[in-house]
Formats: C-alpha cells, structure tokens, sequence
C-alpha cells in the first residue's frame, strides 16, 4: 500500500482529498435528482451537512479506511462531484460516486473513476470493488461495465432520499496481485491508469 493517498491529474480534472472549502458547493450539487440515486446522500444538504461529511471523510482518510475525492474542474476549479472508495473489509472496497446534474453525459464520470481507482487501490490495500446500482440508473450499469465490473446478481440497499430499502444491481471488479482486473489479466490489459 503507499503511504500517501495522491493527487490524481487527468485531461480535464483534479481529483484530490475532499476538504472544508467543498461544503458550499457540495451542498449546491448535491440536488434531488442527484441524492435519488445515492443511499447516504439526503437532497436538499445543509453547508454544515456537507461539512460534517467532509470531516467524516477526513478522519476516515487519516485511518485508511476510505478515500473521497473531489472531483474538480482543472480549467477553473468548480467542484464538480465525489469518488468515494470506503473499505468494508481487508480486502473489499465499495465504491460510490455522483457529479453534478449539469455536468452529466461529458465522460467527467468516467475520467473520474478510471484514474481514481488504481490510486484509490494502492491506499487502502483491496483486491476488489463492490457497487451497488438502482436498476434503473442504465448510465451508472453502462459506466461500470465499460470499467470492467461485472454484474454480480442483487444486493439490498436502505437508499435514504427515498426512506426505504430497494434492491440494488451489485456490480464486481476483482484485481490481481499484479493490479491487473482479472477479467482484463486474462485479457492482458491493466485497469484504466
């Protein structure tokens, strides 16, 4: 595992640490069309809400037990979403992300995503990655898919916007010891740098 959780450049975005400053505009983002699709997520989200879940994450960040990225726009630095990565055990990470309304359909998510999770991996030490989608959130499945997961049956999920538990799609990407996908390891291809 490193011993520093990165700053992560790509073509468009920084992704680094989420901090203080991003409780305003997180709050703003976080809409209800956004936290519809989210199980922690409530819309609307006080700054204060959003700063406790900073804080939450900070401390998280500081036991290596997750990771929460900002994703921020390079040109101008306009918060655009998070890329959360949380260990649920030694060797399973669950991950969650969510951008801005206005920002969707862009491949902001996906840039996101396919450099966030080797620098997320070498952190915090897991071989796979869990993620659990509302069925019919086709460009979330659609994401995963093209980032090598696999569809792994379904998966109960308490989603708190809507005050009730939904069955989720749960989606799968297993690494090798080599960082390899082992989908992609058969394949000789390494997951998205």
């Amino acid at each position: 595992m490193g011993t520093a959780l990165p700053v992560v450049g790509t073509p468009r975005l920084l992704l680094r640490p989420v901090a203080e400053e991003d409780a305003a505009p997180t709050a703003r983002l976080v809409s209800p069309d956004v936290a519809s699709q989210l199980s922690t997520w409530r819309s609307p989200m006080t700054e204060e809400e959003a700063l406790d879940r900073i804080r939450t994450s900070e401390n998280l960040l500081s036991q290596r037990k997750a990771v929460n990225f900002a994703i921020v726009r390079k040109a101008d630095g306009t918060l655009l979403g998070w890329v959360g990565l949380w260990l649920v055990s030694d060797r399973l990470a669950r991950i969650g992300y969510w951008i801005g309304t206005s920002y969707r359909r862009h491949g902001l998510t996906t840039e996101a995503l396919s450099n966030v999770i080797p620098a997320a991996r070498e952190f915090l030490g897991f071989s796979t990655i869990e993620a659990l989608v509302l069925p019919d959130n086709q460009a979330s499945r659609t994401l995963l898919g093209k980032l090598g997961f696999v569809e792994a049956g379904l998966a109960d999920e308490f989603i708190a916007s809507q005050g009730q538990s939904r069955s989720c799609v749960r989606h799968l990407l297993d690494f090798d010891e080599a960082g390899k996908t082992k989908r992609a390891a058969a394949q000789g291809h390494r997951p998205p740098d």
